[in-house]
């Protein structure tokens, strides 16, 4: 029987009851409840990890404003003004921090990804919701969708491995004012197993991770410069 759990304490999740039962060769999301899908190969969850910059939004609405005085007379002789109130567009200009949505986007290293290196091919999903709602308050709600998808191949025995994965983004923004569409940066992926004990299912492994500038879009920062393109390298060293 596991341990019990005090009160006002989340859950554990429960260990695998064998380790035959880590045979599942993909990277397996979050299941319902919070707990991490077990799997042999032990998977990060992604997010979103964009950079953002600042961007000058022009937005027009209809507002009921006043727009002329009608002044009358009573019988008395008396001067009364009428305010009169007609629809008039409204051009409202703020600065706001958006995401860069074709770059810099799907390049962190524990998205979908694994310290153990693996033969497969995959297909991951990501939905964004509320994105810098903090920092553009009255802005709206700005939404993303970032299917990706990717390939891994082991060499060494198993124990080395390289990999591409590609982000294709779909960032939608109150009115349209700043959406962007289209892939993403391509992200090259090495891999190698220090440690890769397939028995205890034990990973020690390091590699590095190459983001290449190859997303579309070129976006207008507010100092009328462009967002760089830049190639990222990240070094990194996992286990599990």
């Amino acid at each position: 029987m596991p341990p019990a759990v005090p009160p006002g304490m989340p859950p554990v999740a429960p260990p695998p009851r064998v380790l035959d039962e880590l045979v599942m060769p993909f990277a397996v999301p979050t299941a319902a409840g919070g707990f991490q899908g077990r799997s042999f190969n032990e998977s990060f969850d992604g997010d979103l990890l964009a950079a953002f910059y600042r961007r000058t939004i022009v937005s027009r609405q209809t507002e009921i404003r006043q727009v002329d005085t009608r002044i009358i007379r009573d019988y008395q002789g008396n001067v009364i003004r009428l305010p009169i109130f007609a629809p008039v567009v409204v051009e409202h200009r703020r600065q706001v921090l958006i995401p860069v949505g074709t770059r810099y986007n799907g390049i962190s290293i524990t998205d979908n990804d694994s310290p153990r290196p693996t033969d497969r091919l995959y297909y991951h999903h990501s939905y964004y919701d509320g994105i810098a709602a903090q920092l553009n308050p009255g802005f709206g709600n700005v939404t993303l969708h970032r299917p990706l998808i990717g390939f891994e191949k082991t060499f060494l025995n198993g124990d080395a491995s390289i990999g591409v994965r590609l982000p294709f983004v779909q960032m939608h923004t109150p009115g349209g004012l700043a959406d962007e569409q289209g892939a993403g940066d391509l992200t090259i992926l090495t891999k190698y197993a220090f440690i890769n004990d397939l028995v205890t299912g034990d990973v020690v492994s390091a590699g590095l991770i190459i983001t290449t500038p190859t997303g579309v879009g070129n976006v207008l920062l507010a100092d009328g410069t462009r967002v760089p393109r830049s190639t990222l390298l990240q070094p990194w060293v996992g286990f599990i």
